[in-house]
């Protein structure tokens, strides 16, 4: 069951996390304009709630929260998604059709 208030866009985003000083390269996997999908590369482990940077090119700077994982793939909650430099890269991009 989707729990969900907002559907995601699927889209396939580099991105570089930053957490504890070191960071980590990943890509988004689809996103909305509170949340996303992420898929961590060098199998790193990190816990529930566990606050993260996430930086991408076409959305700039992201302050997110791991909210679930399922094998190498979590889902996190941004927390600054009411902030005008992201809505405004995120919304756009969520209105056109995927790049898939």
């Amino acid at each position: 069951m989707e729990r969900r208030n907002e559907i995601r866009q699927r889209c396939e985003l580099d991105s570089l996390v930053l957490m504890f000083g070191c960071h980590v390269r990943g890509w988004i996997s689809d996103c909305s304009p509170k949340g996303l999908g992420l898929v961590l590369s060098e199998g790193v482990e990190l816990a529930d709630h566990e606050p993260l940077v996430l930086y991408c090119d076409l959305f700039g700077v992201l302050h997110a929260e791991i909210i679930w994982k399922q094998d190498e793939k979590i889902g996190a909650r941004i927390r600054n998604w009411k902030t005008a430099a992201v809505s405004s890269r995120i919304r756009p991009y969520l209105l056109q059709p995927s790049r898939i």
